[in-house]
């Protein structure tokens, strides 16, 4: 999420330096309250784009239906023609999209020279904060080791095949976990799941009814977060 934040920022930038110096642009007002409705948006439509990815299994399928949701959502957006101008029943779908209230907010403030308004920071906070609910969920409280967390992402892609889209998916089933699960309980959970059908003398301290147990909750947990970040029923290995 942060490189695509990154991303957008840069792109932004450089669009209105382009804006400035090459074509004389100015604003009437403030520029910083302008860049903090930017980082608002930025944020939504970040959280969008980890909603979109968890419908799908390929990189190519996630930019399809990306550009499939992001050129009407700006072309609805009140930059090109006035909302007011649309169908009642398209200005109620208009309303709920991040994209109108980052539009809005940038007119009042660069071409009225009033505030922020409210309303244009809420909405938008509002997409970047819920998510949606099948997007990668905060890490709760639960503080994991930036290692443990790629060790469990590079697995998971193993088992679930090395698309891009599986970068974000799998994140999401890790993030996900450790809403629920101290990491400690997560190391130990995770390695009764692997070495649960490891045969002869080595793994019988793996069949024990402790460890059955640690198993089959690592393994509820674990679907339920493949389930919600959209991948399909997880492999042995990557328990």
């Amino acid at each position: 999420m942060t490189g695509g934040a990154i991303t957008v920022a840069l792109e932004v930038v450089a669009l209105a330096l382009v804006g400035v110096f090459v074509f004389g642009a100015h604003g009437h007002g403030s520029w910083l309250l302008a860049a903090v409705a930017l980082v608002f948006g930025i944020a939504s439509f970040v959280s969008i784009g980890f909603l979109l990815t968890s419908f799908v299994s390929t990189s190519d399928a996630a930019r399809g239906i990306s550009s499939l949701i992001g050129f009407p959502m700006l072309f609805l957006s009140g930059i090109f023609f006035p909302v007011d101008a649309l169908p009642q029943w398209i200005q109620d779908i208009v309303h709920v999209l991040p994209v109108y209230y980052v539009s809005d907010a940038l007119h009042q403030i660069l071409n009225s020279g009033s505030g922020l308004p409210l309303v244009d920071v809420a909405v938008p906070l509002a997409w970047a904060d819920g998510d949606a609910p099948t997007a990668a969920a905060p890490a709760g409280g639960y503080n994991y080791p930036t290692q443990g967390r790629v060790e469990y992402v590079l697995g998971c892609m193993d088992d679930n095949g090395h698309d891009f889209a599986n970068v974000y998916k799998c994140s999401c089933v890790i993030d996900k976990m450790a809403t629920a699960l101290p990491y400690e309980e997560f190391v130990d959970q995770s390695t009764f799941s692997k070495y649960a059908t490891l045969g002869g003398e080595g793994g019988s301290e793996f069949r024990v009814d402790q460890a059955k147990a640690q198993t089959k909750k690592f393994r509820a947990l674990q679907t339920d977060a493949y389930r919600s970040c959209g991948l399909g029923h997880e492999k042995t290995a990557a328990k």
